[in-house]
């Protein structure tokens, strides 16, 4: 259970809370100071729980519905391998929602309304394993992935720690969001024909391999005009620089997505991790950017 518990965190995209949690906090603390300690410290703590939790039930999800079993991507979860069994996972699952809830009762007594957004996360969050029509359709699930990865995370941030709701948290949210929806539907392109064979409906079967490349071009062009539109509501020159950056970056990895022959490609590959490096790049220039002033002041 303990090797089975440490294959499931290596497995949970910490990349996709890290950079938010640490680019969000620092647009928000070079904006409206340090916040308290223990909001903070009860928060992530709650976040790391939650993520957990909703890896594990999402691989429960994968496994019951027979992605996993097919998937050769697959091979390596707990599940699949045999380390738990199924029920085991889901009450694993369970027990770690509950402990993300219990760990951020300091949150909801300080701030009520916090309550209402971590119902709102849960109900997304399971959304992605349990879809919005059956447990096979996760057609529109990538809705739920772009907001849970970053605007709601951002505006949650800015309303827990300062009592307020800005336009500029929900773009950088959207900046941070993009990262996590891009990289899932990449993998879902991958995985196109086990989605297919599992009977499982996601975006990328529903547009089709061909399609894909294009909706791929379209969120790459949403992603820079959030951007853009952070830069501009904020005044921040230096995010421009950042711009002519991501828009390098997009382009080389939409030349390559849109290079590939079928799902089969090295391309896809490729495009998965460079996109990693992408975010890694474009989240430490951002998080440079908001910390200048309190660096600079230290000379």
């Amino acid at each position: 259970l303990i090797q089975a518990l440490v294959q499931w965190y290596s497995l949970s995209r910490n990349i996709y809370l890290v950079f938010p949690i640490v680019g969000g906090l620092s647009y928000l603390i070079s904006s409206f100071g340090v916040p308290d300690l223990f909001l903070f410290l009860s928060s992530i703590l709650c976040l790391q729980f939650f993520l957990l939790g909703l890896t594990l039930y999402n691989d429960y999800s994968d496994y019951v519905n027979g992605f996993d079993r097919i998937n050769e991507y697959s091979s390596q979860k707990p599940l699949v391998k045999g380390l738990v069994l199924p029920y085991q996972a889901r009450q694993l699952a369970l027990g770690f929602f509950a402990l993300s809830f219990v760990s951020a009762s300091y949150c909801f007594v300080i701030k009520p309304m916090t309550l209402v957004l971590a119902v709102v996360a849960l109900a997304l969050g399971l959304s992605l394993s349990l879809g919005f029509i059956s447990r096979r359709f996760k057609g529109v699930s990538l809705i739920a992935t772009f907001l849970m990865g970053g605007p709601l995370l951002v505006l949650g941030f800015e309303y827990l720690f300062y009592s307020s709701m800005s336009l500029p948290s929900v773009l950088l949210g959207g900046v941070f969001g993009y990262h996590a929806l891009k990289y899932d539907f990449s993998k879902q392109v991958r995985d196109i024909f086990y989605s297919s064979k599992a009977r499982v409906v996601t975006l990328s079967t529903i547009f089709g391999f061909e399609r894909s490349k294009f909706l791929y071009s379209i969120m790459s062009l949403f992603h820079l005009l959030v951007l853009a539109g952070f830069a501009w509501q904020t005044g921040m020159s230096e995010v421009v620089m950042i711009l002519l950056v991501s828009l390098c970056f997009e382009f080389y990895i939409n030349s390559l997505f849109y290079g590939a022959a079928s799902f089969l490609s090295s391309n896809i590959s490729n495009c998965l991790s460079l996109h990693k490096l992408y975010y890694t790049i474009e989240s430490c220039l951002l998080v440079f950017v908001f910390l200048s002033p309190q660096w600079l002041s230290l000379f």
